[in-house]
């Protein structure tokens, strides 16, 4: 998630693709509902959508098609006769089944009655098996004041926020941080596999308005910066508001650059780069966003 890419490999040819996705695309469930990249797990089947005109994915959505099974914990294998049995259900699968663990190709010899696993398949076939890690839940209340803004779950979870949502989050510590209209705060908290945590945002509002003394570094001498819209003078910090922002560069010769700006901290370091190919924050490579925090 970090380099906001995915390698996806095609059910009928086998080969495999990479793709590049933005904070705009458009992650959906099963059901179409929106979801977050953290959902995509390794092994699940996916359809994906249309690219936009910088060959990243506008919409990318956990196939309908196929039933998952979580954490399975009581399966049998019998690779002489390919046969995968799952409690009492006995299922068929293809030698070039698909198996892995944190991203890495396994051989399915390689599992052992110590594992759980995630199985998809379609029927009575078996079309991936994944070793899990474990994951809990985080389900946002009172989110009125932040809807439409981004929530930042570690280093490399960013989710636009929406009523009353509910994600999946591998288990571990995190420091969560929310922002918007001037108001925001961070806290930490403790996924535990298997178990539901509620996080009221109101006990990160704070006292507001809040800003940030956010320093623009521009690799291009005399470039215009505009923020929401309008020219600021970047030479010296600008006090920016809590929450969503747009920033745009130019300058003559080089392709325009536009962003969208989270402020979420009292000061950060924004380097815009306008003659070369990626940018890089003090928060992390983000193709689609800049975070101050």
């Amino acid at each position: 998630m970090a380099m906001e890419h995915m390698i996806l490999e095609q059910l009928a040819s086998g080969r495999q693709y990479m793709y590049y996705y933005t904070l705009s695309t458009d992650f959906k469930d099963k059901y179409g509902d929106r979801t977050t990249a953290s959902e995509f797990f390794p092994g699940r089947i996916v359809n994906i959508g249309t690219k936009d005109e910088d060959g990243k994915l506008t919409e990318i959505q956990i196939c309908d098609k196929v039933w998952e099974y979580d954490d399975i914990t009581r399966y049998k294998i019998d690779e002489e006769r390919r046969v995968f049995q799952i409690a009492d259900t006995k299922y068929s699968y293809d030698e070039d089944l698909h198996v892995c663990s944190d991203g890495e190709t396994l051989r399915l010899s390689s599992l052992t009655e110590l594992d759980e696993v995630r199985v998809v398949g379609i029927e009575k076939k078996i079309l991936s098996v994944a070793v899990v890690s474990g994951h809990g839940e985080l389900q946002l209340e009172n989110t009125e004041l932040f809807e439409g803004s981004y929530i930042q779950i570690g280093d490399k979870i960013f989710a636009e926020i929406t009523a009353n949502m509910n994600m999946e989050i591998p288990e571990g510590n995190y420091t969560v941080t929310v922002a918007n209209d001037g108001y925001g705060g961070s806290k930490e908290i403790t996924i535990t596999r298997g178990e539901t945590l509620t996080l009221d945002l109101d006990e990160l509002k704070g006292e507001g308005p809040k800003y940030g003394d956010i320093l623009f570094a521009v690799d291009v001498q005399g470039a215009k910066l505009k923020l929401d819209g309008k020219v600021i003078d970047y030479g010296e910090p600008v006090e920016i508001r809590y929450g969503r922002h747009y920033i745009e560069a130019s300058a003559s010769g080089y392709e325009d650059y536009s962003r969208i700006l989270f402020v979420n901290s009292e000061e950060a370091t924004i380097l815009i780069e306008l003659s070369g190919e990626d940018t890089i924050t003090t928060a992390e490579q983000n193709s689609s966003s800049e975070t101050a925090g």
